[in-house]
């Protein structure tokens, strides 16, 4: 009996041990795939000291699908605790671009950097982060999906609700605000599902007429209407 219950515990920790291996190595390789932000600088010294502080490889955190580093494990916990407070604007790239030429995603880097209304923006470039210093306000939102309203409510129920900052997530580097904590929890669970609801539902939006293209046309008598190849009835 001893000898069974022995080999039932030596499974079970040995079960253990295989569960916890198979869990790092996933988190090691999720790592490995998602690059490093930041060129590897803290994001939580960067917005609450102003300052590039190079991060450890051993306090990392992913999210948005980057790998954020830290100096230590205490500056990765707030940064955890509130991620949306320290992640730079639309994942580094360049807002200015990203404003003026469609959605472009150019990479910024760390030397060309600007804070504004406490986040960080990076830029390609001197020239590039000048305009944006010129005048900020015009490019800090370029990265705020929807124009703040809920892509929950748009793609669940057709209507537009506005989100709030304090609920707000962040996704393919785009800030979503939503109305509540239970609505953005619904996003975070499939986010990609909302984004091609919303694309989806924008298409189909394009693809039917305009209002100003339809012709609305009264009367039994001939009309300006004839030039959109409508044949006014005849009087009887």
């Amino acid at each position: 009996m001893n000898l069974f219950r022995f080999g039932m515990t030596a499974a079970v920790l040995v079960s253990v041990v295989c569960l916890n291996d198979a869990a790092n190595a996933t988190e090691n390789s999720q790592k490995k795939q998602a690059p490093v932000a930041l060129e590897g600088n803290c994001a939580v010294c960067l917005v609450n000291g102003k300052k590039v502080v190079a991060g450890k490889p051993e306090f990392a955190e992913i999210y948005d699908g980057q790998t954020y580093l830290f100096p230590s494990e205490e500056v990765k916990q707030k940064f955890k605790a509130a991620p949306v407070q320290y992640v730079p604007a639309l994942k580094g790239d360049c807002t200015v671009c990203f404003a003026h030429h469609d959605g472009l995603r150019k990479p910024g880097k760390i030397d060309h950097i600007s804070f504004y209304e406490g986040r960080v923006f990076l830029f390609p470039n001197e020239s590039i982060k000048a305009v944006f210093d010129k005048s900020p306000a015009e490019y800090a939102d370029v990265d705020l999906a929807c124009d703040g309203k809920c892509i929950v409510c748009k793609v669940d129920g057709g209507k537009d609700v506005p989100g709030k900052p304090e609920f707000t997530s962040i996704y393919q580097g785009l800030r979503y605000q939503f109305p509540s904590q239970a609505v953005m929890q619904k996003f975070q669970k499939d986010p990609a599902k909302y984004v091609a609801g919303l694309n989806k539902k924008q298409a189909a939006a394009s693809d039917s007429p305009a209002a100003s293209e339809l012709v609305s046309i009264r009367g039994t008598t001939g009309c300006a209407a004839c030039e959109f190849g409508v044949h006014p009835r005849q009087n009887p």
